[in-house]
């Protein structure tokens, strides 16, 4: 048997939970995460939720939701939680709405807009250079808001990059 050197380990393929993605090493495991009020289901490979440290704690400890595979995000919009599962199969977001359903999504009220435009410009300074932000709180600019607040409770800093990005070509345009 021959030995291998350093230079044929650089090729070898990446271990699971490398940013190239899940291997579906478990391709039947599937967790369901009910979303809003409503609870809508949500259902995904667990391998993929596990790339969110909430989630990976919570399905993989001794707690309610690693037993019966189950996560409640009662606070989520469940478009909202759409464009958070198409950001963990692809890791990019990509919005398919008509104008239709962007002008009936719900705006929150001023003091909400105001407190989410003080919440944002805050959490983001640093990453914009300290530069101060005016986001025009269109329909589909709060979406990438509350993907905001979702991926930051979900400890995703990845996607609350690309929101980031997504809202200053919004505030551009």
């Amino acid at each position: 048997m021959s030995q291998q050197n350093l230079s044929d380990r650089a090729t070898l393929p990446t271990l699971a939970g490398s940013p190239q993605g899940p291997l579906f090493s478990a391709p039947d495991e599937l967790i369901t995460i009910y979303v809003g009020p409503e609870k809508k289901p949500f259902i995904i490979h667990k391998e993929v939720a596990s790339y969110l440290p909430v989630l990976k704690v919570a399905f993989n400890r001794d707690f309610v939701e690693g037993q019966t595979q189950t996560y409640s995000l009662e606070d989520a919009d469940t478009g909202t939680f759409q464009l958070l599962v198409q950001w963990l199969y692809t890791k990019s977001i990509q919005f398919s709405l008509t104008d239709a359903e962007i002008n009936s999504m719900p705006i929150a009220a001023n003091g909400l807009r105001n407190s989410l435009r003080n919440s944002l410009r805050n959490s983001l300074r640093n990453r914009l250079n300290d530069r101060i932000i005016s986001i025009k709180l269109t329909p589909l600019s709060m979406q990438l808001v509350f993907l905001w607040i979702t991926a930051d409770y979900l400890q995703i800093p990845r996607l609350q990059n690309l929101v980031v990005d997504n809202l200053d070509k919004v505030r551009v345009q």
